[in-house]
């Protein structure tokens, strides 16, 4: 790494430069090649998902076409029977080996052990065919042209139940499906017997041969190629001792895929065959043992239970893949030659040699060579550069000039600090005392011995690089500067010596702190004036007014503080005096007292409401009495009119209630005769439903007899069919017999309608009779209703006025009671005035004023008046 940091910038960013492209030819070979892998890897995947699910689709056409085929060959069977119904007969039956079997026919033939369709049949088509007889649940074989290996014809055996086919037949419905039949294959179709009336009585059975088919589609799948060397493989998936077996493969393929995958991987084998995973990469082998990597995939087709299995060899995938893999490293390393000969040549040109005049540039202007020419012949970063570096060498030159300038002007102002009253101290941004003057330096050094009582170590001619810090007990204060934006006052107290410090931020332009600057004063003396003034002004308010300020030793603001402090406290002294004269007066009962004398401020107004409320005490008690003699007579009269009210109000409520019972009745009177109307309308609707239903009873009545004339000529035409039109004519024989008790049924319904008719005719005459009664009810009730209402109004403005003229001596009543109550509050305003002047006169007393002769006297008289 340090012979790394000793070669030339050029050098070094070609090497950077050679291992950044490098790096990225690298980066973008590897992404080109996994994306490339990627969709070659995929679309192989894809071809051979394809590949297999065409093969799939084969075998599936296969089957379809087979199963068609059978279908159709089982509707030419069913045409060659005989004509004519097909009926079962179990009463009649055939043995066929040990099965006694029903009877089945078509048309007039028996076909148990009846061979000639079958074998008619498996002339025409090749194919075989059965006819089954249904015997209770089962279905047994009564004819049929399928012999055994001993040629013999394979009849009087059941239909296995377990069978699809068995399942099938019993629900009505046809089966189509594979079979192997004493070593052939075959494809077999199973349809449903019907008789007349559709039920099941038996099923008919063909079935074709294609073994040899099967034998061709396996050839064409052990054939059929993958690319180069991939296969197919056709596995066995039915359960049972077959499944797994390989039904189709190239040749020197295991038997089973037990054999053809290893046990390891025969979960991702199933996972692939269930549908789970689209494919796996598996090693299958050979009949010798032999294992390679394929790509494998599978397709099931469920109606044979087969799987086909696609297998692609992995060198088909990573061939190409390699391939690439070269032709890219090829590539890059070519295109990484000609990257590096290129930047060596442009770093040479380009950076090392303008790098060695700034090299120069610098070099001078580091010597102190602050002249020499500096020349720029481009536009580049280099070339700012360049610029740059003149600016600097001439703002550099600038700077020393400027600094020596500030230096004369720092030197001016620290003399004149040195020379000014004000004590000053100047502190660094971390508070560590830098500069004191003179006025401060002499006041610490006088204050020394004082301070060393509270800081032991402190040393006056010693100040520079200690910290203000020293100067506050509380960190706190010291906490609070780092927060200072503005100037600060602070009080502390030093060996019993009490210091006010003004602190002052010093903030650059830029907004940095660089120091602090304190203003120190002794306010020692100030701060005893102030305590003897916080005593006076305490005294007072405890009620001590005769506690006065020191004036000897005091000038300037200090002494006009002290003399006005004194006056004011010599006026409220007299003020108070007076007052507490008069409220003496006032407790004693003597109202002629008064206030007088020069008094000003809030003691003038004072004496001037104090006067007032003496004047207003004096004509109270005359007005008392004439008042309560007049709310007596009022209140009797009051009395005797409640009692009139009383009773007429009485009489007019009992009226009132005689109006609302009439009302009541009146009303339920109408409600009664609505009740009527309603019950007169209704029976009218009754009677009018009652005879729509007559005439309904008389078209069903009409319709029975329609009915009953078809059912005659039904039975006539019947009976002409002879053999064939006897179900019918039973038949019709049932719905004759229905019309005729629907019609006789209809004729009592009409006589029962007809007598409700007459009954609800009867009853609406009696509510119409009873709605006019009760219309004449209401009609009386409503004349009695109109003459209690007009009893009950001028019983209500009877009422009405007699309490109109109770309300208005009620209120005169309140109104001289009111005035009593007045009266009353006066009085004792009056008294509580002179308990309230008792009890001012006692505050009053904890004042000490002078003279103390004749203010004791009144307060012992004041006192000597209330007990």
């Amino acid at each position: 790494m340090h012979s790394f940091n000793r070669l030339s910038v050029g050098t070094r960013l070609s090497a950077l430069l050679t291992l950044v492209i490098a790096i990225s030819l690298g980066l973008l070979a590897l992404t080109i090649y996994r994306q490339s892998a990627g969709d070659i890897e995929s679309q192989v995947k894809a071809e051979l998902r394809s590949s297999t699910r065409l093969m799939q689709q084969s075998v599936a056409m296969y089957d379809v076409t087979l199963s068609e085929g059978t279908q159709r060959l089982g509707s030419v069977f069913d045409d060659m029977l005989p004509a004519g119904a097909r009926e079962l007969d179990s009463a009649s039956t055939v043995t066929i080996g040990e099965q006694n079997t029903p009877s089945l026919r078509a048309g007039k033939q028996a076909l148990n052990l009846n061979f000639d369709a079958v074998d008619r049949f498996a002339k025409a088509t090749g194919g075989v065919a059965t006819i089954f007889a249904r015997t209770g649940d089962d279905f047994v074989r009564i004819t049929t042209s399928l012999r055994n290996k001993q040629n013999e014809r394979v009849i009087g055996t059941l239909l296995d139940r377990k069978g699809k086919a068995y399942a099938a037949l019993t629900q009505g419905k046809s089966f189509t499906g594979q079979a192997q039949l004493f070593g052939e294959q075959y494809m077999t179709h199973y349809q449903p017997l019907r008789d007349a009336a559709g039920e099941v009585i038996g099923a008919l059975f063909v079935g074709r041969n294609y073994t040899q088919g099967l034998a061709a589609l396996k050839a064409q799948v052990s054939t059929t190629k993958l690319g180069q060397d991939g296969y197919f493989v056709i596995v066995d998936m039915a359960p049972g001792d077959h499944q797994g077996q390989i039904i189709a493969a190239p040749p020197g393929t295991p038997a089973t895929l037990a054999a053809l995958v290893p046990a390891e991987q025969q979960a991702l084998l199933q996972a692939v065959l269930d549908g789970k995973q689209p494919s796996a990469n598996l090693q299958l082998r050979d009949a010798k043992g032999a294992s390679q990597a394929f790509e494998v995939t599978a397709q099931r087709y469920a109606p044979w239970q087969w799987a086909v299995i696609g297998a692609q060899p992995r060198s088909a995938i990573d061939g190409p893949l390699d391939a690439l893999m070269g032709s890219m490293l090829l590539f890059s390393l070519v295109v990484l030659a000609l990257c590096i000969a290129v930047v060596f040549i442009a770093a040479r040109k380009m950076v090392t040699r303008p790098l060695l005049a700034v090299e120069r540039v610098l070099g001078d202007v580091a010597a102190g060579r602050l002249d020499n020419p500096i020349e720029i012949d481009r536009h580049d970063e280099l070339g700012r550069l360049l610029l740059n570096a003149r600016t600097m060498r001439d703002d550099l030159r600038a700077r020393l000039e400027r600094d020596h300038l500030i230096a004369s002007e720092a030197l001016r102002v620290r003399t004149a600090l040195d020379d000014v009253s004000t004590n000053v101290m100047i502190a660094d941004a971390e508070r560590r005392i830098i500069y004191v003057n003179r006025p401060l330096q002499r006041m610490l050094s006088e204050m020394q011995d004082v301070l060393r009582q509270d800081l032991p170590d402190f040393d006056a001619t010693a100040l520079g690089n200690t910290r203000i810090d020293q100067f506050h007990r509380n960190p706190e204060h010291a906490r609070l500067l780092d927060q200072l934006k503005s100037a600060h006052t602070a009080q502390i107290e030093i060996g019993g010596r009490i210091v006010q410090e003004v602190v002052s931020p010093v903030v650059a332009a830029t907004g940095e702190r660089m120091g602090y600057v304190v203003e120190w004063s002794d306010r020692t003396q100030e701060v005893q004036v102030e305590q003897e003034v916080a005593h006076v002004v305490e005294a007072a308010a405890a009620g001590d007014l005769s506690e006065r300020i020191d004036v000897r030793g005091k000038q300037g603001f200090l002494l006009l503080l002290a003399q006005q402090l004194n006056t004011l406290l010599d006026n409220n002294a007299d003020g108070l005096s007076r007052v507490s004269a008069l409220l003496s007066s006032l407790s004693q009962g003597d109202l002629t007292a008064r206030m007088d004398g020069a008094l000003q401020g809030v003691f003038a107004t004072i004496r001037d409401d104090a006067n007032a409320t003496a004047d207003q005490l004096a004509g109270n008690g005359d007005l008392s009495r004439r008042t309560e003699q007049q709310a007596a007579a009022l209140e009797e009269t009051a009395a005797s009119m409640e009692e009139l009210t009383a009773t007429v109000k009485q009489n007019a409520d009992n009226a009132d209630q005689a109006n609302r019972l009439v009302q009541d009745a009146a009303g339920v009177a109408a409600k009664g005769g609505d009740v009527v109307n309603r019950v007169v309308t209704t029976m009218a609707d009754i009677d009018a439903s009652s005879k729509k239903i007559a005439e309904i009873i008389s078209v069903i009545d009409g319709i029975a007899f329609q009915t009953n004339i078809l059912a005659l000529n039904a039975a006539v035409e019947a009976a002409r069919a002879g053999e064939q039109g006897r179900g019918f004519a039973v038949v019709a024989s049932e719905v004759r017999t229905l019309a005729q008790r629907s019609a006789g049924a209809a004729k009592e319904i009409k006589h029962l309608i007809e007598d409700s008719v007459t009954r609800i005719g009867n009853g609406a005459a009696l509510a119409s009779e009873a709605g006019s009664t009760m219309q004449q009810v209401v009609t009386s009730v409503q004349r009695v209703t109109d003459i209690m209402g007009e009893i009950t109004s001028a019983s209500r403005e009877q009422a009405a006025g007699i309490t109109q003229v109770n309300q208005t001596v009620t209120q005169m009543d309140e109104t001289t009671q009111q005035n009593a109550a007045l009266v009353e509050e006066a009085t004792a305003a009056a008294r509580s005035m002179e308990d309230q002047a008792a009890q001012l006169v006692d505050a009053v007393a904890v004042f000490r004023l002078e003279p103390q002769d004749r203010l004791s006297t009144l307060l012992a008289n004041a006192r000597h008046a209330y007990s």
